[in-house]
């Protein structure tokens, strides 16, 4: 098992990731199914991993900042 936990370091169960960001299982999958581009994903063994690393940058990409007034 150890040698699993090291092979998946830098991921996340998906049902953590929307514990950790608030948001519900379908939220998830509509962002990671979503075109241009979609959040970073992988499947194995029928479970779903969140890339920690690119989901951060997924998000920061969808950061939205007002513009400053002169």
């Amino acid at each position: 098992m150890s040698h699993v936990s090291r092979f998946l370091d830098g991921y996340i169960l998906e049902k953590q990731w929307c514990e950790e960001v608030d948001i519900t299982p379908r939220t998830s999958q509509r962002y990671r199914l979503a075109e241009s581009p979609g959040l970073p994903y992988a499947e194995l063994g029928g479970k779903i991993y969140i890339d920690i690393e690119g989901g951060r940058k997924w998000l920061a990409q969808r950061t939205h900042r007002r513009n400053r007034v002169a």
